[in-house]
Formats: C-alpha cells, sequence, structure tokens
C-alpha cells in the first residue's frame, strides 16, 4: 500500500506576473504600445516580462529554490520546469504532500493555478508537460510514458495534411 505510487502537477498562476521587477531596472521596463488609431502609448511593466532572457533567469532561480525547499525541507520530491511542479508520491502520503506544497507557495506568497482543469489531485496517470507518466503499474517496477492524449491524433492529422499535398 505505501509503495503505491501517484503523480500531479502543480502549476503556479500567471508565474512571471508574480514576481515584481526591480525599481532601479524601471527604464528598461516600458513598453510602447500602437493602437488601431495609429496613437502610441507607453506603459511601465510592473513585474517580470514574459519572454525577455533575464525574466527566464530570474524566475528560473526561485523556481529552483521552490523544489530545492520543498524536497530538503518538507521531504516533498518535487520537479520543476519554469512554473510547473511535479511531484510523484507514495499513495498513502499524497493528500499531505499536495497539502503541504501548496500550503508552502501559499506561505510563500504564490498563487497557484485553482481551475479544475489545471489543480488536478494525485492520480495514478497524470499528465507532465505533454507526457502522460503512467504510474498504474509501479508495484512491478514499470512505469508507462506516453504521448498526452490527444496528441497522436494530432500529429496524425498534421501527417495526413502533408502526405495529400505531396501525391
Amino acid at each position: 500500500e505505501w509503495r503505491t505510487l501517484t503523480g500531479r502537477v502543480a502549476d503556479l498562476k500567471s508565474a512571471y506576473k508574480q514576481l515584481a521587477a526591480h525599481p532601479a531596472h524601471a527604464a528598461a521596463s516600458v513598453v510602447a504600445v500602437r493602437d488601431p488609431s495609429g496613437a502610441v502609448g507607453f506603459f511601465r511593466a510592473l513585474s517580470l516580462m514574459f519572454g525577455t532572457t533575464a525574466a527566464v533567469y530570474g524566475f528560473l532561480r526561485f523556481s529552483r529554490a521552490i523544489a530545492f525547499i520543498s524536497s530538503k525541507i518538507f521531504g516533498i520530491p518535487v520537479v520543476e520546469f519554469f512554473d510547473d511542479f511535479t511531484q510523484v508520491e507514495s499513495d498513502r502520503l499524497a493528500c499531505s504532500a499536495q497539502t503541504t506544497f501548496e500550503g508552502f507557495l501559499g506561505l510563500l506568497g504564490w498563487r497557484i493555478a485553482d481551475t479544475e482543469a489545471k489543480r488536478k489531485p494525485f492520480a495514478p496517470s497524470f499528465v507532465s508537460l505533454g507526457v502522460e507518466v503512467d504510474l498504474s503499474r509501479s508495484l512491478e517496477e514499470v512505469i508507462m510514458l506516453r504521448n498526452k492524449p490527444g496528441r497522436v491524433d494530432s500529429i496524425c492529422e498534421v501527417a495526413e495534411q502533408l502526405l495529400s499535398g505531396i501525391s
């Protein structure tokens, strides 16, 4: 019973928007936008701007720290990929692991995506980064990885479109 594994992914909500830009960088945080009339408006980003190189490096430091502290202090194995945190846990400890990890994030002031589609509970099979991880046979020391549902269908659809253009 203790060896039965389950997993889940916790996702931060609007992750980059949760980190403030440094006030000293205000001059480099200005974005110009032209509206349909041709007028240009200037806006200052108060948080890290998604896609900028420094924002990625800065955010990844926080992401890695969250995973490290979760593992080291709380004993919760967490693997981070940007704003996604994959957890694998004994089924008996899954509820506790989810509560502890989410409580830790809340204590630090981080908001997690809490929609039904994003905040899924631990399960024997879950999707992480486009890969379905199936732990249902973990007692047999078998972990199966496959494309997430729908991925193969969309790949086949694109291949059929490409092949129909060739003939």
